[in-house]
This record gives structure tokens, sequence and C-alpha cells, in this order.
């Protein structure tokens, strides 16, 4: 993969921007800054390989000049997600290497590319807003609290705001926060005899944010935190409550991933998700089915549920959804035994927030 720019700042941080539209605002969007004197860093021992050093990672709108909190920042090979706090700074601890990064924030553009990690130091990201939003609109945040191995609903799972504010995961171990006006909460999860966890949410203003916490026992490593925003359709048609009561996410595809395939076709990475099978020729419309099941799946696309059935000439193909325009596939099963119910969803960078 040829790189587009390679820049080494004092700060630590050499950018690699991948030469893809879709990454255009890393360019224009971030700014490298040092929070060490030229001196310092010249009197500093170079890191060795393998040794962690640590990062300030802040996000700033260039407009305003104002700091973004709860922008995400995630790196490819990093468990864990990194949440900017009130004043738009978040703290990393890297070993030294090479990563793809990606920092999103409801109403900013995306910016992505590859960071390479050379010495301690400071970054900042510049990040524009894409829309007017009243960013002073309450959120809504939504626990999902699963089983680490099974994925299954656990229900009587004590979920906690750091305000105090505490509720109890139902049936389908769900626990709900509304009226939320902070732009990044942080919450905790206890169950008996299973680790607690604990992790910070980014929240959108007048969405409802999902995240989903996988509970493991106390002797076995924590699962990553994931979060995922409702769409609106979806929502407003009770599909995701319909997922939640019957359905458990087993596979997901993110963009990370999606640019190590380097697939030409988004049929091409269903048939890399070991539960999917892909029918038909390369000059037909594929068909999407779940394990050995004769059903189809169920498709949407940023929310909107799409026709794989029928006429030739009116149903959806998946395939003239451009692989670049994807940020992340869920595949979602019925939970029942031998179920053959199975969901997949799409979201793209124009995806209904």
């Amino acid at each position: 993969m040829r790189p587009g720019c390679n820049r080494e700042p004092s700060g630590g941080w050499r950018l690699w921007n991948r030469p893809r539209t879709a990454l255009s605002a890393l360019v224009a969007g971030i700014a490298l800054a040092a929070v060490l004197s030229a001196w310092t860093l010249e009197a500093q021992e170079t890191p060795v390989e393998g040794e962690t050093v640590r990062m300030t990672a802040q996000v700033r709108d260039p407009v305003s000049e104002e700091m973004v909190p709860g922008a995400v920042i995630e790196l490819v090979g990093v468990v864990g997600r990194y949440v900017t706090d009130a004043d738009g700074r978040a703290v990393i601890d890297l070993p030294l290497g090479r990563y793809w990064a990606s920092v999103r924030r409801w109403g900013y553009d995306r910016l992505a590319g590859y960071l390479e990690v050379i010495r301690a130091g400071e970054l900042t990201f510049g990040m524009y807003k894409t829309r007017d939003i009243d960013l002073e609109a309450p959120g809504a945040l939504l626990v999902r609290v699963v089983h680490g191995e099974s994925g299954d609903p656990m229900e009587g799972a004590l979920v906690s705001l750091a305000g105090g504010e505490s509720r109890v995961s139902d049936r389908s171990g769900l626990a709900a926060f509304g009226d939320l006006r902070e732009p990044v909460v942080r919450f905790s999860v206890e169950l008996a005899g299973y680790g607690e966890r604990a992790a910070p949410v980014a929240l959108s203003p007048d969405r409802t944010t999902v995240a989903r916490i996988q509970m493991m026992v106390e002797t076995a490593a924590p699962r990553p935190v994931e979060t995922e925003m409702r769409s609106l359709h979806m929502a407003g048609n009770a599909i995701h409550d319909s997922l939640n009561r019957y359905g458990k996410r087993t596979h997901v595809v993110t963009r990370p991933m999606l640019d190590q395939l380097a697939a030409a076709q988004l049929t091409d990475v269903f048939r890399t998700v070991p539960s999917i099978r892909v029918e038909g020729l390369a000059t037909a419309t594929p068909d999407l089915h779940l394990r050995q099941c004769s059903n189809h799946l169920s498709l949407y696309v940023d929310g909107t549920r799409r026709r794989t059935l029928g006429d030739a000439q009116r149903r959806f193909l998946i395939d003239d959804i451009p692989v670049e325009s994807v940020e992340l596939i869920e595949i979602w099963e019925g939970r029942r035994n031998r179920s053959c119910r199975g969901w997949a969803l799409i979201w793209t960078q124009r995806r209904v927030r």
C-alpha cells in the first residue's frame, strides 16, 4: 500500500495517509504538535523496540478553536477505545509501531489513516463539523449486557453511571438511561461471578447510543466494549427492539477489517464471514443465507430494509454498494436453537443517524 504522506513531527507520531478519497479529510484535518521543546527531545533517549510510550491525543475544531469532547479514537491491534474527556483530550499508552487509526464524533467529519508511534508526545486532530446540530440536546444510553462466550443476554446485572444513577438489566440484557446531557458518560457493570466492567462512552445529541458489554468470568480477560448508533428509522419501527429480544449479534466487519481485506465487491466480504453462505454465479445477483438455511438474510442498509427477492429488475443489488463507502457490517442471528432467522446490517458513510 503506497503511502501518500510521510512526516516525522517532533511530537512522536509519523503520519501515513492512504491515497483514498474517503481519507482525504485526514490531510486537511490533522495538525501535529509537540509538547516538548526541541532541546528536550534531543536530550531524550530514543525508545527501544517494544517499549510503551505515552501519547496525549487532543481533538480540536479548527473553525471555533474549541476542544471536542466525546471523540472516539480507535487503533487497529489495540484492545479498547479511547474517548476524549471534557477537555478534548485522551491519554494513550502504546508500544512503538505503526497503527491504522480512526477518529469519529457525531456531527464531524470522520478521520482515518496510518499513524506511526516513534516517541512520546502529543497529537492534535482537527475535526470539522459536517452539519449544524444542537450539541446541547440530551442523549440516551442503552447498555446491552451479554455473555462473553455465547452472546446471550444476561439478566440482573447492575449497570451504574458515574453520577450514581443505576439500572438492573432486564430479560433482554438491557439497561436504559435517558436525558443525559454530558457528551461523555462513564458506566460500570457488576454481576456476581463475573469481572466488573467500566468504560467511557461518547453520546450523541438527540440520539440513542448502544454499548455492548461482554461479561467474562472473573479470571478471564475482558473483551472490548462495542458501541453502535441507533437508526431513527429502525428505532421507529421497533426493529432494534426485535433484534435485542429475539437475536444476538454474532459477527462484525469494521472499516479497518475492510481495508485489510481489500475486497473488490461486497459479496466477497460476506464470503469471509464463517456463518454466511453466498449463493449465485458471478454474473447473477448473489443471495445471502445463514449457514445451511434456505431462508435469505434480512438486509438493512443505513437502517432501511432492502428487498433482495422478487423481480430481478427491482431487487436490491448488494454489490451496487461500493466497498469503500461501508463503515460497518453487523450479522445477527436468532437466539433459538436451530433458528434460521438472520439479519445483515450494513452501515455506510452516509448512514442514517
